[in-house]
């Protein structure tokens, strides 16, 4: 046989050895040549919200294979890929007895949009698409608010602060939180007559004889409230107003705690610190009056009078007045130890020290000086009105009461012999 035929029968007998040999049982399952791969994503999109901190979210991957007849796959290798996310566990995965592979998956913002993924074994492949959305900066709560009436109120009258107007461009305003800060209040303590006196921010109480320091603090306040886009308020005394609104779009605002039972922006809960609202606040000044015309006093004319007839000089304030509410009670004869309501109309200064004489001295229209030196004398009258005519028992004075002065000058004279 010559080398040739040789060779041609080894070869022959080689492949009727490889035939005998038996099959590998696995060898179709370890590498799928036909079937089915179904790939599902959890959650099935992403949402990356920097304004919440976040930065990254993660995806659960589930293939699950089939043959042709649609019996799962049980001890194949699945191999994930993926562009445009990281694999936080391997990424060859063997079948469990129900054909299923898993994987999990980091999203960042940084990275292609939509993320791609695949689980591939042998020939059979799926491929899913992840959409991402990368939330924009998040834009400001934008306070805003109306007073009504617009500038200022009447003394005791009701005014509005509405913000209803206050808008969040990409959501919406969960917190609303004012702030009003008055420059007048009362004295710390009463006067002598133990009436309230009202003074200016930062002012000294001690020439009223009430106290030594100005307290605005009783009309200064901060509240907020999920629901608060307006209040209402009024106030006693004439004062300036400062009112500021500040807002959020914090959704946290309104989640109840449940050891407290309170959100954070209810109005029994604790103040959110004024840094946690958007920079974007509305303040605006705003004023209580009263548009109270001043009375008129009127002392009289100047007189000029002998020295003998000094002891008992007459001076009458009749002509004074008022145009809206009229002037304060004047002293009664009957009980001039009595001081009437919001009065005394009229008080009358002679000019010499000495206090005026007679039943009412120095507290009613008219009242009698003493002078008991030649010399020229400037005597003064007070006179107040009524205010808007409602009496303030607290302060002892009409709601927005005036005063007005006019002077007389007497010149007391020892005749020519």
């Amino acid at each position: 046989m010559n080398s040739k035929h040789r060779i041609a029968a080894l070869a022959a007998l080689l492949l009727a050895a490889l035939l005998a040999l038996p099959a590998c049982e696995d060898s179709d399952i370890a590498t799928p040549l036909d079937g089915v791969m179904v790939l599902t994503v959890n959650p099935a999109g992403v949402i990356i919200d920097p304004n919440l901190g976040e930065s990254e979210k993660t995806v659960a991957l589930t293939a699950r294979a089939f043959d042709t007849n649609g019996l799962s796959l049980d001890g194949i290798i699945v191999t994930f890929e993926a562009v445009g996310g990281e694999f936080t566990t391997p990424v060859s995965v063997t079948t469990d007895p129900n054909g299923v592979a898993t994987a999990s998956l980091v999203v960042r913002i940084q990275g292609e949009s939509p993320v791609t993924v695949t689980a591939q074994s042998g020939l059979i492949i799926e491929t899913a698409t992840i959409p991402k959305l990368v939330v924009g900066n998040n834009q400001e709560a934008l306070a805003t608010f109306t007073p009504v009436p617009q500038t200022a109120q009447l003394l005791g009258r009701a005014v509005v602060f509405d913000g209803s107007l206050s808008t969040d461009p990409d959501g919406i305003v969960t917190c609303f939180q004012w702030e009003i800060d008055a420059a007048r209040g009362f004295c710390d303590q009463p006067d002598a007559m133990g009436n309230q006196v009202a003074c200016e921010l930062n002012s000294d109480c001690t020439a009223a004889g009430a106290g030594t320091a100005c307290d605005t603090a009783r009309f200064d306040e901060r509240v907020q409230g999920i629901a608060a886009s307006g209040i209402q308020r009024s106030y006693p005394i004439e004062t300036p107003l400062t009112v500021t609104l500040r807002v959020s779009d914090n959704p946290a605002f309104r989640i109840i705690d449940d050891a407290t039972g309170l959100a954070p922006c209810d109005a029994t809960a604790p103040l959110i610190p004024r840094d946690r609202f958007s920079p974007v606040f509305d303040t605006q000044l705003y004023r209580i009056d009263c548009f109270n015309p001043a009375p008129t006093a009127n002392a009289g004319p100047d007189l000029r009078v002998p020295i003998a007839n000094a002891n008992n000089v007459f001076l009458d304030g009749g002509l004074s007045f008022d145009n809206q509410t009229g002037l304060a009670a004047t002293c009664d004869p009957l009980n001039p130890a009595i001081t009437p309501p919001g009065g005394p109309g009229f008080k009358w200064n002679c000019g010499n020290q000495n206090a005026p004489i007679g039943q009412c001295p120095g507290t009613g229209a008219t009242a009698f000086c003493r002078y008991t030196a030649t010399g020229i004398y400037e005597a003064t009258l007070t006179v107040k009105d009524k205010g808007t005519g409602i009496f303030d028992a607290v302060s002892g004075t009409f709601q927005c009461q005036k005063s007005a002065t006019d002077t007389v000058m007497i010149e007391v004279f020892q005749p020519a012999q």
